[in-house]
């Protein structure tokens, strides 16, 4: 199962145990099929361990928040300003989240790099 959860969260082990259960609590309740004693492979693998991994920008890879203040051209740039000739596309750049976007975002970081190497 996958449960995503908001970067800056503490997932420290009795978190994971806690959510652990109530998630296969809730899969019982509304399946009528107890998993606890089917499960033959378990990994459990959250934000922090995602960060370390990934050096993904606080430890999430579902991008930013779909709000008002992080939509389209709210969003980040494709081209870093830390880093010169660094581009970026996907869900966290402009346009946002969603396949078409990401595939448009794909087409902006393209033409950005092309109007850069001119």
């Amino acid at each position: 199962m996958l449960v995503p959860i908001a970067p800056g969260l503490h997932d420290g082990e009795a978190i994971r145990e806690e959510y652990r259960e109530k998630i296969l609590a809730d899969i019982a309740a509304n399946t009528g099929v107890d998993l606890r004693d089917r499960i033959v492979f378990e990994e459990q693998f959250a934000v922090s361990e995602f960060g370390e991994r990934y050096n993904a920008s606080e430890g999430t890879a579902l991008g930013l928040a779909h709000t008002l203040r992080q939509t389209a051209l709210l969003r980040p740039n494709n081209r870093s300003s830390a880093v010169d000739g660094l581009y970026f596309t996907g869900s966290f750049t402009t346009p946002g989240i969603g396949m078409p976007m990401c595939l448009i975002s794909g087409e902006h970081t393209a033409e950005a790099l092309i109007e850069d190497c001119e």
